[in-house]
């Protein structure tokens, strides 16, 4: 087919590229899949709401007790162009089987470094017609949107976290050891946020240490160990942020994988 631009005649395909908003829903892309999709508009990325906990006094005013950021609502506005049935009916069942899957990764074309973690809500379309705009609406369960993982690898017993970007205190995925000597307990802090892990357990050297935060668990060589943490340990909110300095008594090798949580 031919296509013109510039008034000139064109037998090669012209690169079309996304919008900026341009919505990637659990690895696809919609306007790229999808030809008769087209991003419009995203609201809702940069809004967050608190959930304020106050109790009322017997004079003026309240007692501030606590707060939560609740869950976030993106909406996504989109056009539907279809010349006929055909087209119009592949291209809305491809989009809701994209759409079907809950708490997958959400992504915008113009920051595809970070990701929501949602779930769609409502697929709406305006008009029953071949040509026509909808909205989809998403719950992010999670307020924060994160970065795909990042790692600070290094030798000795003291990690430093220099990351400009790491502007909230977050719970880091995996601190992972390898020793270089044998020992019989374990000890782990971070001071600037007043959280720190210990734990009763001899390991040897090459004995592989792990504190996998996420899935609240500790191993040294494979096996859980995670009985013998000391009940006052932080292995729950053991909190990292940039500028932080994270000491252990663990001579050796450690990597420390992390996500930047941002508003």
């Amino acid at each position: 087919m031919y296509k013109f631009r510039d008034l000139e005649l064109a037998r090669s395909p012209t690169v079309e590229t996304r919008p900026a908003d341009a919505l990637n829903y659990d690895g696809h892309w919609l306007d790229d899949e999808i030809a008769e999709f087209k991003t419009l508009t995203v609201s809702g990325r940069d809004d967050f709401s608190r959930s304020i906990n106050t109790v009322e006094l017997s004079s003026d005013g309240s007692q501030y007790l606590g707060s939560r950021f609740t869950d976030k609502k993106l909406e996504v506005k989109f056009f539907l162009d279809c010349d006929n049935a055909t087209e119009y009916e592949n291209a809305v069942s491809k989009i809701k089987q994209i759409l079907y899957p809950s708490e997958k990764k959400i992504k915008f074309n113009d920051e595809q470094n970070y990701y929501y973690i949602g779930t769609v809500d409502s697929f709406v379309l305006d008009n029953p017609l071949y040509s026509t705009t909808g909205k989809i609406s998403f719950t992010v369960s999670n307020p924060y949107k994160l970065s795909e993982t990042k790692k600070i690898e290094g030798t000795g017993t003291t990690i430093t976290i220099r990351d400009s970007e790491l502007q909230y205190p977050n719970l880091p995925s995996v601190l992972k050891f390898v020793p270089t000597t044998g020992g019989a307990n374990i000890s782990i802090n971070n001071g600037k946020q007043h959280k720190s892990i210990s734990a009763k357990v001899a390991y040897s050297s090459g004995n592989e240490i792990i504190f996998d935060f996420k899935k609240l668990e500790f191993y040294v060589n494979k096996v859980s160990h995670l009985m013998d943490i000391d009940l006052s340990s932080n292995i729950g909110d053991f909190y990292i942020a940039d500028g932080d300095t994270i000491t252990t008594n663990i001579t050796g090798k450690y990597e420390l994988d992390y996500e930047v949580k941002r508003l």
